[in-house]
């Protein structure tokens, strides 16, 4: 889709995306998901997870939002010649 439209924020956004689910393995990672937990860890581990999830959702979706505000209208339907 980059190739056809080129726009930076469009990769942008759409790289953060792509990648988001490495989310979850980095704080699988840091709070050792696969270990015994309490209740508690549990909680403050998922509650982390589920922020980060919004905020990195929130950004991908805001940098496609900046490409569509910005980008001229004739650039999103590219013609053949």
């Amino acid at each position: 889709m980059f190739q056809l439209l080129g726009d930076w924020w469009m990769l942008v956004g759409l790289l953060v995306l792509a990648f988001s689910p490495m989310i979850y393995l980095a704080f699988g990672m840091y709070y050792r998901i696969t270990r015994h937990m309490t209740d508690n860890s549990i909680s403050r581990a998922m509650q982390s997870i589920n922020i980060a999830s919004s905020v990195v959702a929130v950004i991908g979706n805001s940098a496609e939002v900046v490409h569509l505000w910005i980008s001229p209208s004739e650039n999103l339907l590219p013609t053949i010649s």
